[in-house]
Formats: structure tokens, sequence, C-alpha cells
């Protein structure tokens, strides 16, 4: 990073490198945003590039750092890496590491993980943040990795505890002892809660995701002063930045036409396979979630841009009596997730897209075939 003096201002520049929707790449000096586009200086030349033009801003040698174990996620998608919350009077109070301290409004915050995140507890996890309950879930770990779920409402965070009423009572649960917390009716969206569109998502060396609706204009002070969802506004200094991604939000998934479809039972059938898969195959339902029966599957073509595959799966609740069943989630031909369903919980899942094409989902039996 360099430092110029301009009237006696300071103003800082950062070298990064520029992929453009067009294919192109350029190497040039970060220096300075608009809502609508950046500014950059590559071979003596000064140049304003519409966001709607730009795929990623990426610093050639991004400095590494230790994440903290916490994050908090918002319901505009961002996540944050934190070392330490604090909640009173319906604003969570997050300390990044290296950064001013930010307040949010609650109902901005959909979870807080205390934890890093490990092949035994995600996909219980990321299933319990799935769910979206009408109440707070506080996520208790037991023994073994096992998360249990509890119901009632967060009343305060500080000190190291949760203050959490359950059942007419009062518990002030520690936090080593939590998982962490799903804030009632937490949900991910494409756009801000304001409606506002989203402008890029820039991760910094410690992990977090911010997902930005706009940035102040003009020439980069110190860092880049950024708007979150809900006028929530944040600094974040230059030589933290890893990448600025302008293809943020979230799109999902099931509304998208499938590349391909199709269902084999597994007992084999002389029915038209047109009709095996009208009364079979995958389908939308009425609250948007994809249902499968054994033996189907269905294929995504990816939209260039998305970094990430998250969502959960869990056994259909009208289902009376179930055998085995397990899920697969393939990127291309390279199976990424596979998942069997042993009772009624949600398992969860959240994958590196990198750079894959299509997304294949298959539901398969287990040994006793098709049976409920």
């Amino acid at each position: 990073m360099t430092l110029h003096a301009l009237g006696g201002l300071l103003i800082a520049t950062l070298p990064v490198r520029v992929s453009l929707s067009s294919g192109e790449e350029l190497d040039g000096i970060l220096s300075g945003l608009e809502d609508a586009a950046v500014s950059i200086e590559s071979d003596g030349q000064s140049l304003r590039i519409p966001v709607d033009e730009l795929v990623s801003l990426v610093p050639p040698t991004p400095q590494s750092a230790t994440a903290p174990a916490m994050r908090v996620i918002l319901r505009d998608g961002s996540q944050l890496a934190a070392q330490e919350v604090t909640l009173e009077e319906e604003r969570l109070r997050i300390q990044p590491r290296r950064q001013e301290a930010l307040s949010v409004p609650l109902q901005r915050v959909a979870a807080i993980r205390f934890r890093t995140g490990s092949p035994a507890t995600d996909p219980r996890w990321l299933g319990i943040l799935e769910q979206r309950p009408r109440g707070d879930l506080l996520a208790i770990r037991r023994d073994e990795g096992r998360l249990d779920p509890v119901a009632g409402v967060v009343e305060a965070i500080a000190d190291g505890r949760v203050r959490f009423a359950l059942g007419g009572d009062t518990v002030h649960a520690p936090i080593e002892r939590l998982e962490g917390i799903v804030f009632g009716g937490a949900t991910g969206e494409g756009r801000s809660a304001d409606g506002l569109q989203v402008v890029a998502t820039i991760h910094d060396i410690y992990g977090s995701e911010w997902v930005v609706v706009g940035w102040t204009a003009g020439p980069l002070v110190d860092g880049m002063e950024v708007r979150l969802s809900g006028d929530v506004t944040h600094t974040i200094p230059l030589d933290q930045l890893a990448s600025i991604r302008f293809r943020g939000g979230q799109i999902a998934l099931v509304e998208q036409t499938p590349a391909e479809k199709g269902v084999r039972p597994y007992l084999e059938s002389k029915l038209d396979p047109a009709l095996l898969e009208g009364w079979f195959g995958p389908r939308v339902n009425a609250e948007g979630e994809l249902v499968m029966v054994g033996g189907s599957s269905v294929t995504y073509r990816t939209e260039p841009g998305f970094r990430k595959l998250l969502g959960s799966v869990h056994r259909d609740p009208d289902v009376a009596a179930a055998g085995e069943v397990s899920v697969r989630i393939t990127f291309d031909d390279r199976v990424v997730w596979e998942q069997a369903l042993l009772d009624r919980d949600p398992q969860g899942f959240e994958l590196e897209l990198g750079r894959a094409a299509r997304i294949r989902f298959d539901v398969l039996s287990g040994s006793d075939g098709d049976v409920g």
C-alpha cells in the first residue's frame, strides 16, 4: 500500500488485480469508490469501471491472519468474525479484530456461532440455522460434539454468558458450553432487509464477509467506509482487504430451472418414464422447498460470480414410516457432500463452489429400497 498527500489529506491507495465480466484481467491501483463504479489507475491511465462490468478486485499479495472463532451472521448474508459480542437493549455490539466495533439492531442478526466449525458439528449446526424458528434457539454442545437446541428468548449477552428466558425461568448459560444462538425468524436474503440492491461482498483477512449495499464515495482515506443493510456503516482498513466480489447476495437455487431431473425407483417398473417423473420426480412445494424421493436426482447450472452453496436437508414431515435414505451433492463429477438422514433433524451444508459449472442433488435409498 502507498500513501500520497493531496491538499494536506492523506490518501491511501491499494494495488489490486481486477477481473472483468468480459474475462479480461488488469493490474492497477484502487483509487476511489462510487456505488455505481470504481476508479482504477492502470498503466498511467485513470479508469472508471462500472460495477456491473466487474467480477472481483483482489490484492496480489493479501496478508495472512489468524481468524477469531466467533461468527456473527446477519440477515443480509454478512458473516462477521468477532473477538467479542455483547447484547443489550436490542442492539448487538460486535468487536472485529483490529477494527472499530459496530452496533447492529438485533432484528438484523440471524445467528451467532461461538465456535469454529468442524466436520462433526457443521451438518447439525447448519441444519439448525436453516430451521427459521419463531423464537430463539440456544444450541448447547453435549458430549461427542452432539448439539441440543433449546427454545426460549435471549435477553442479554455479556461477561462470557448468555441470559436466556426458558419456560418462565432465566438461566445464565456459559458461552464455552454453547455452539451458538439462532435468533427467531432467521433467514438469508439476496437483498438487504431494506430491499436495497447488494453492490458487493467484501472479504477481509480475518474471514469476515461484508455484504455491502453501498460505500462512501471518493478517494480512500485510511480505509473503505461501507454501508450494510439497516443504515449500519463500518470502515474496513485497506491492509485487511482480502477481496471484493461484485456478484453479491444470494439466490434460491430451487427457483432456477433445472438442467436435468429424473427418478429411478429401487424396483424397476414398466411405467412410462415421463409419467413416473410426473408422479415422483423432484418438485418445489408451496414453502419453496425442493421435495425429492428415493432414487431421484436434479441438476442445476451455476451462474458466474457465485462462491458458495448453502442450505439444509431433512425428511419430509408427512412421511410416517421412514427407511434408509441419504443425500449426495456433486459438483460437476466430484462428490462434495453426502449425509445419511438418520432422524428428522435437518442436516446443513456450506460448500465452496470453486469453478463448478453444475450442481447435482441425489437422494439415495438404502438397502431397504423405497419403503417409507
